[in-house]
C-alpha cells in the first residue's frame, strides 16, 4: 500500500514538473515572438531586412525638401477662402512688407511662405468666420536682382534666379579692376526698411576657402578702391590736373613705410 502511494506521488510530481516547463516554454515562445521585427542596439541588420531610421537620419531628412520661396515686397498674390468668396481679392506686397486685406487692415507679409501666410491669415479671419480655411497663391513675382558696383569691370545689375554668392556675382560683373581692394567687400542688405552691412574678404575666400555670402534680392555688392588706387587718383585729381606746371617734376611720398615715387610730365 505504501509502495503505490509512493509511486502515485511520484507520478503527481512528474505531472505538476512537466507543466511548469511547459509554462516556460510558452512564455519564451511569446516573448520571442514580441521580440521580433526588433533589432538589438549594436547589432547588425540581416540581409534584406530593413533598418528602422536612426535619429540621425531623420534629422538630415528635411534637408532634401525643397526650399521655400518666401514673399518679397512687389509679389503680386491671391488670398481666397473655403465657401467664402467674398474673401477673394488679389494683392501685392507693399515695399514695407504688408499687404491690406478685407476686415483685416495691414497684415505682413514679406518673408513668409505661401503656406505659413495661409495659416495666419485663417487664424486672423477666425475671429471673423467659424474655421475659415484660406489659402494664398503667388501670382507674379517681382523683379529679383542683385547690383554689383564699385570697382569691377562691368558694374551691372544681375537677376537673382536661384543661389548665388558675392563671388559668382563679381565674375559675372567681370571681375575685379586693378585698382579694387577685394580684401574688404561691402554687401548692403535691405531688411524692411533697414540696412544691414556685411563685410567680405574675397581673398580668403578663393585662395583658403573661406565662406562665402549668399546674397538675397535687392542685395548690393560693393567693390572699394584700395589706399594705393585713391592716391593715385589724389594725385591726378588734385596736382596733375590744378597744378600749374609747365615743367617735368617729381616727388616722392610715404604709404605704409614704402616708399612711392610720382612723377608729373
Amino acid at each position: 500500500m505504501d509502495t503505490v502511494m509512493g509511486n502515485a506521488g511520484n507520478s503527481l510530481e512528474k505531472c505538476r514538473l512537466a507543466r511548469a516547463f511547459a509554462g516556460v516554454l510558452l512564455l519564451t515562445a511569446a516573448l520571442g515572438g514580441a521580440a521580433l521585427g526588433q533589432t538589438p542596439a549594436g547589432s547588425p541588420v540581416q540581409p534584406g531586412a530593413t533598418a528602422p531610421p536612426t535619429a540621425e537620419a531623420a534629422a538630415q531628412a528635411p534637408a532634401n525638401a525643397p526650399e521655400v520661396y518666401r514673399l518679397q515686397p512687389g509679389d503680386e498674390i491671391q488670398v481666397r477662402a473655403f465657401n467664402l468668396p467674398e474673401l477673394e481679392q488679389i494683392v501685392k506686397v507693399r515695399p514695407d512688407g504688408k499687404i491690406s486685406l478685407l476686415l483685416l487692415n495691414d497684415v505682413d507679409a514679406a518673408g513668409y511662405g505661401s503656406e505659413d501666410l495661409s495659416k495666419l491669415l485663417s487664424t486672423a479671419y477666425g475671429q471673423f468666420f467659424r474655421s475659415p480655411k484660406v489659402t494664398t497663391i503667388v501670382r507674379t513675382f517681382t523683379n529679383r536682382n542683385v547690383y554689383v558696383g564699385g570697382e569691377v569691370i562691368q558694374p551691372k545689375m544681375i537677376p537673382l534666379t536661384g543661389k548665388l554668392s558675392a563671388a559668382a556675382a563679381i565674375f559675372y560683373a567681370g571681375g575685379f579692376k586693378n585698382t579694387a581692394k577685394s580684401k574688404e567687400i561691402l554687401i548692403l542688405h535691405n531688411n524692411h526698411g533697414t540696412t544691414a552691412i556685411k563685410r567680405l574678404n574675397l581673398d580668403a575666400v578663393l585662395s583658403k576657402g573661406a565662406a562665402d555670402v549668399e546674397l538675397e534680392p535687392f542685395d548690393v555688392v560693393f567693390v572699394p578702391k584700395s589706399r594705393i588706387a585713391k592716391m593715385d587718383q589724389f594725385v591726378d585729381q588734385y596736382m596733375k590736373q590744378l597744378m600749374p606746371i609747365a615743367t617735368s617734376m617729381g616727388f616722392s611720398y610715404i604709404l605704409g613705410g614704402q616708399g612711392f615715387a610720382v612723377s608729373i610730365p
